[in-house]
């Protein structure tokens, strides 16, 4: 269980310093949720914290498919057009994330194109049986983030076999891994090791190195280190010696967050959630906790729609006057409310078919029918009507008297910041 090791005093000059970090998280985290983190700190450590948000860098979906497609578009222009290509995830195992990558990677503009070509090229998750024989062809792995190497090595080499395979087929003529960011490390590591790989990504150097680190700016990038370290000793997360890994696994010193997932390599402050409050929270036990308060949250809502009459579909007012027979609770009708909350807190698909448990499928299916009830909009986002739908449910919510105290307390709580801008928009 997180620990709060204070209370903060969220005054104007807190407000304006926490606004200061809303834009370069893309507004990916609600106000309130960026208060709790900065509870994990002592209290005259919480400017210092701000600090590391501010330098946190954050890719969405749609900046995570913009870099994917360009460093795709690199390797691309490298393989011969009478090659073969098969397109593969640079890991171990198949988790969920990869998923996710594939996903992106299959809507990219340059991959697109490059299937219109006569010969093959595909995204597969069975490698060697893709492969057509004797027909050149080139492999390029990918992986949303590259740290330590560790993980390529193993999907690559120890764990699968796929090198020894690939060195022994001479029609593999070129290998490529693509990323979206690639620690030096990494890239140091994996030149050394296999050079018949080519990568292809945003390199980035260690947090606190002494020529890179934007804590120069500052000029404490010693004291943010020693900073990182203290906080970071504290939360384990690992399960083996030495427990607690403060500079990220490997002391890859990274500062990346992913919306589906926050890499090991990043420092534990962010993502730790034993004894910690995570920002960009890493493990599927800490996502499903934020979905069962969701969930628990939108049944209170729609408990509460019921009992004040609040029709979520009209085509006249977005509030019914007077009695309604029809009471939406079917899994379908919360799970669009569901979405549509965590569309206004700023989550994106990956994330949000990770707390609810959906399938891109399902979401695609909850989008379109909220499409139907005119409540979503043609780009699959909340529209002004849902918006105003959404605004009207908090104040018949916080405003009706029936409503218990704590149970007004506990939405009180809920209550979204909303910037003055949001996504460079007004």
């Amino acid at each position: 269980m997180a620990i709060r090791k204070h209370d903060l005093v969220v005054d104007r000059n807190m407000i304006r310093h926490i606004d200061y970090t809303m834009p370069k998280l893309k507004y990916a985290v609600s106000f309130r949720k960026i208060i709790r983190w900065l509870e994990n700190f002592e209290s005259h450590d919480v400017r210092l914290a701000i600090d590391f948000l501010f330098f946190l860098e954050y890719i969405d979906t749609a900046e995570l498919t913009f870099r994917m497609n360009e460093q795709l578009k690199y390797a691309l222009k490298e393989i011969p057009e009478d090659y073969n290509i098969l397109i593969f995830p640079g890991v171990a195992t198949y988790p969920k994330s990869t998923e996710v990558i594939s996903y992106i990677l299959k809507d990219t503009p340059i991959y697109k194109a490059r299937q219109r070509k006569d010969r093959l090229c595909i995204i597969t998750r069975d490698l060697l049986n893709s492969l057509i024989i004797n027909e050149d062809t080139a492999v390029i792995f990918f992986d949303d983030f590259v740290g330590s190497g560790k993980s390529f090595e193993k999907g690559y080499d120890t764990k699968t076999g796929y090198k020894a395979s690939l060195d022994s087929l001479p029609f593999i003529k070129q290998r490529f891994l693509v990323s979206s960011v690639c620690m030096e490390q990494g890239r140091s590591f994996i030149n050394s090791k296999y050079p018949e790989i080519e990568i292809k990504s945003e390199f980035r150097e260690k947090i606190f190195n002494s020529a890179t680190s934007p804590f120069k700016i500052s000029n404490n990038i010693s004291q943010m280190k020693r900073f990182a370290v203290s906080y970071g000793k504290t939360i384990p997360t690992t399960q083996n010696p030495p427990f607690n890994t403060p500079l990220g696994f490997d002391q890859s010193e990274s500062l990346v967050a992913f919306n589906h997932t926050t890499p090991n390599n990043t420092l534990p402050i962010i993502w730790g959630s034993a004894n910690w409050y995570p920002i960009f929270p890493r493990f599927a036990t800490e996502k499903m906790m934020q979905s069962k308060e969701i969930k628990k949250e939108v049944a209170y809502y729609f408990g509460i729609m019921n009992r004040l009459g609040i029709d979520l579909y009209t085509d006249e007012s977005i509030i019914v006057k007077g009695a309604r027979e029809i009471k939406y609770n079917s899994f379908t009708d919360h799970a669009l409310l569901c979405v549509m909350k965590l569309q206004l807190d700023g989550y994106e698909m990956p994330s949000i078919c990770q707390l609810l448990g959906i399938t891109i499928s399902e979401y695609k299916t909850i989008i379109n029918y909220g499409k139907t009830k005119k409540i979503i909009g043609q780009l699959g986002k909340i529209n002004s009507k849902g918006i105003e739908f959404y605004s009207e449910l908090m104040k018949k919510v916080r405003s009706k008297r029936f409503i218990k105290k704590d149970k007004l307390q506990f939405e009180m709580k809920h209550v979204n910041y909303m910037p003055k801008s949001f996504g460079g928009k007004s």
